[in-house]
């Protein structure tokens, strides 16, 4: 076979479909900022917001891989599929699969904005100096996406295999995280509608149709998709549905009286006239929310509390939380960077009319012990509020002895022990009430008999958390 044969086009098959980010933002950055932000979203040469074609390329050639257990053969057969680049020149591969970037529903106007954070130092608990940072995130809820294989003569064989294998992964309701910041709510999407043509240039009326058409290629074969209702086939019975053992912790958790998570940038509300406060709750594309990283924050700073009175180390705690790498002259490298395997939401209030509450304040000079010369405030309160959110948690051998420690920061919030957001010295944000639910992915036996029904299996974790105390003290 010569190579011209090789190269022949034999067909493309095709995939189309949305990502929804349903109480979800994206956060995909451009590298660049500007006078507003330290982070601007990737936008396209006409100002439109994008999800880069590289980005969403990137994450699913990693859910293949963490999905299935290849062999050194189908690494190689990934690494052709995606292309391939070698110093030397010598295993180069142009990609046989063409991703194009994503783009808001055309039914959605592009919409970003500017959320701040503040880097929090976890030896003092405050706000480390020059730790405040903003990036700019997408609003938008719906993307749409496409992308085709190329088929040739050369690759033929293989192609059914990973058509069939990316159907798996672009199933409705399957999980993707896709941008920055995922471990505190950013970019949580789920697939919905998807379409796939496995498309034949060797049958002549396909060929002519397809080099008659009067729109463009992408256009063409949406259409197409639809008109044929070329849905995405069903999963063969012997691949998981995810590509990850993981549990989702959906839960509701209430607050007693005063409550208030700051939003430095709150604008004015024009229809009520105490709204100029200094200090007014957080809101997100006008929804009133708790930030992911308030929540990650609680959870980890007791979880470390937990870890000490049982003299562990914190070692399984990075495992789970995940921690920023160090290098020190005497040891370079001596801490290794660790991606966070737990996963907070946004967490959004209950559908209830905002109850809100003017309370003023003042700074007390502690020299005479009077108010502060023109230190008056005000802060905006919710009052008696329930909020929504979501945990999601990767389980491997290094993240499950977390199990036990997860419960128990629960159950520290049921008992009115935790505070959320600013004035916990106030005694505002303290949580009253949690309840939940868990789902989870087909789980190996040793990982799914922490489970019963849509809860713990109390009688395993405690068993679990003996043995925490045993290893790390004994």
């Amino acid at each position: 076979m010569t190579k011209v044969d090789q190269a022949r086009v034999q067909g493309k098959i095709y995939f189309s479909g949305e990502l929804i980010f349903t109480d979800s933002f994206v956060s995909v950055s451009s590298g660049f900022g500007n006078e507003n932000t330290d982070s601007l979203v990737c936008r396209d040469s006409s100002g439109g917001l994008i999800i880069p074609a590289t980005s969403f390329a990137g994450v699913l050639r990693r859910q293949l891989e963490m999905l299935y257990a290849l062999n050194e053969k189908e690494q190689v057969e990934l690494a052709e599929l995606f292309g391939n680049s070698d110093k030397d020149g010598k295993n180069e591969k142009c990609s046989d699969i063409v991703f194009t970037d994503l783009y808001p529903y055309p039914t959605q106007e592009s919409e970003t904005v500017v959320q701040q954070g503040v880097h929090i130092s976890r030896e003092y608990l405050s706000a480390e100096n020059k730790g405040k940072y903003d990036r700019e995130i997408a609003l938008n809820e719906r993307f749409t996406f496409f992308f085709y294989i190329e088929k040739t003569s050369g690759n033929d064989e293989r192609c059914a295999k990973w058509r069939d294998r990316l159907a798996s992964v672009l199933q409705p309701d399957n999980l993707l995280f896709l941008g920055g910041r995922n471990s505190v709510g950013n970019g949580w999407g789920r697939f919905g509608s998807v379409y796939m043509i496995d498309y034949d240039f060797t049958q002549p009326g396909k060929l002519k149709d397809f080099l008659l058409r009067k729109t463009n290629e992408k256009d063409f074969i949406r259409d197409f998709m639809k008109q044929g209702h070329h849905l995405l086939p069903a999963v063969a019975s012997d691949v998981p549905g995810q590509p990850r053992a993981m549990i989702q912790l959906d839960y509701t958790v209430a607050f007693q009286d005063a409550f208030l998570v700051n939003d430095p940038d709150a604008e004015p509300d024009e229809n009520e006239s105490d709204d100029d406060a200094d200090f007014n709750f957080l809101t997100v594309g006008g929804r009133y929310t708790i930030p992911g990283s308030s929540i990650k924050g609680v959870f980890r700073h007791r979880s470390e509390m937990i870890a000490g009175t049982i003299d562990m180390t914190n070692e399984m705690i990075d495992d789970v939380f995940g921690c920023a790498g160090t290098e020190t002259k005497e040891s370079a490298g001596n801490t290794p960077a660790k991606k966070s395997a737990i996963y907070f939401s946004y967490a959004f209030l209950d559908g209830q009319t905002p109850k809100k509450k003017l309370m003023n304040g003042v700074s007390i000079d502690r020299f005479t012990g009077g108010a502060a010369e023109a230190a008056l405030f005000e802060f905006k309160l919710l009052m008696n509020a329930t909020f929504k959110g979501s945990i999601i948690m990767e389980l491997s051998g290094k993240t499950l002895p977390y199990l036990p420690f997860l419960y128990l920061v629960i159950r520290d919030i049921r008992e009115q022990d935790l505070s959320f957001g600013f004035g916990r010295t106030k005694g505002w944000g303290r949580a009253v009430s949690f309840s939940y639910t868990i789902t989870h992915s087909d789980l190996p036996g040793e990982m799914g008999m922490y489970f019963q029904g849509n809860d713990f299996n109390l009688d395993r974790l405690e068993n679990l958390h003996k043995e925490n105390v045993n290893r790390e003290v004994i």
